[in-house]
C-alpha cells in the first residue's frame, strides 16, 4: 500500500534506514535464553504501541485529506494488533514478571528518547530531493 501511494504520487522511496530508537531499545535485551525472549516480546509491544500512536497523530495532523485517511486506515490496523506481543509475554512468562521488565524497559525508553534528537514522523521525497529540479 505505502509503494502504491509513493509511485502513484510520483515519488520515490528512500532506502530503508536501522531506526536509531528501535536499535537503542534494542540493546537493552538481556543475555539468558529466557531473559532474552522476554525483552524481545516486552520491547516489540513497546515499539508496536509507539508505531501505533504516532500513526494516529499522523493522521489526525495531516493536512492531506487521502494521506490522513491513509494513515487512519493504518492505526486502526496497527491498533487490532498492538497488544499481541504483551498477550504473548504473558503466554511464557507470569504477568507480575512481564510488567515489572515492561517497567524497566519503559524507564529505559524515557531515557533513550530524552536523548535522541527529534526527527519528523514523514519524510518527503518530492522532485528537488530526489535531484529533478
Amino acid at each position: 500500500q505505502v509503494t502504491e501511494l509513493v509511485l502513484r504520487r510520483g515519488l520515490t522511496l528512500a532506502p530503508d534506514r536501522r531506526d536509531p530508537y528501535v536499535r537503542r531499545l534494542g540493546e537493552k535485551r538481556r543475555g539468558g535464553s529466557a531473559e532474552y525472549f522476554l525483552d524481545r516480546l516486552v520491547i516489540a509491544s513497546i515499539v508496536e504501541s509507539r508505531g501505533c500512536e504516532r500513526l494516529a497523530q499522523i493522521a489526525a495532523a495531516h493536512p492531506d485529506p487521502d494521506i490522513a485517511a491513509f494513515y487512519r486506515e493504518l492505526a486502526r490496523s496497527e491498533a487490532k494488533h498492538q497488544d499481541l506481543y504483551s498477550t504473548l509475554a504473558r503466554r511464557y512468562f507470569a504477568s507480575a514478571e512481564v510488567d515489572a521488565r515492561e517497567a524497566e524497559l519503559l524507564e529505559e525508553e524515557a531515557r533513550i528518547l530524552a536523548e535522541l534528537p527529534a526527527r519528523p514522523a514523514l519524510f518527503h521525497a518530492g522532485p528537488d530531493e530526489r535531484g529533478n529540479g
